[in-house]
C-alpha cells in the first residue's frame, strides 16, 4: 500500500470501521487517522473533497449514508477541542480567570424579574443583561467564521 495515496489512506479508514467485533465509531477511527486528514487540509483541500474522497474510499456512516463536509468539520472541531488544554490551567475553580472581563463597550443592564407561568419569580440567565451593539456582533461572528475556517 502506498502511504501517500489519499485513495488508499482513505479505503483504510474504512475497512478500520467494520472489525470482527462490530463497528467501531467514525469518530473514532477518524481520530486515529487526524494526521493524514490534518496533512490533507495543508494541502489544500476543503472539507468538502476529503468528504468526497472518504466516501470513494467506501467510508459509510452508521445509517449508511455518505460522510458529509459538515460531519467531518464537526468531527475535527470536537478531536481539536479534546486536543487543547483547558483555558487557565492551574487556576483554581471559581476563580476570577474563569469568567473574563466584558469586552469595552459592552453595557449591562439590569436584568427585568420575569415570572414563571406558576407566578414564582425566575432567576435570571446569565446572558440576560448584557448587550452588544450590532457592529460588535457582526466582528465577534466575523471572528467566530474566520476562526473555523483557519482550523485543521
Amino acid at each position: 500500500m502506498d502511504k501517500d495515496d489519499p485513495l488508499q489512506i482513505a479505503r483504510l479508514i474504512a475497512q478500520e470501521i467494520m472489525t470482527d467485533h462490530g463497528r467501531t465509531p467514525v469518530e473514532r477511527v477518524l481520530r486515529r487517522h487526524s494526521q493524514s486528514v490534518r496533512a490533507w487540509r495543508e494541502q489544500g483541500w476543503t472539507w468538502g473533497q476529503i468528504a468526497a474522497l472518504l466516501t470513494k474510499g467506501s467510508l459509510r456512516l452508521k445509517d449508511d449514508t455518505a460522510i458529509t463536509e459538515r460531519y467531518l468539520a464537526a468531527v475535527f472541531s470536537r478531536i481539536r477541542a479534546k486536543a487543547k488544554p483547558p483555558p487557565h490551567a492551574g487556576a483554581s475553580p471559581g476563580s476570577a480567570t474563569d469568567h473574563p472581563a466584558a469586552p469595552s463597550g459592552v453595557t449591562k443592564n439590569r436584568p427585568v424579574a420575569a415570572v414563571s407561568p406558576a407566578g414564582k419569580p425566575r432567576q435570571p440567565s446569565p446572558a440576560q443583561g448584557q448587550a452588544i451593539g450590532k457592529e460588535q456582533l457582526r466582528a465577534r461572528m466575523a471572528a467566530a467564521a474566520k476562526a473555523r475556517s483557519d482550523e485543521i
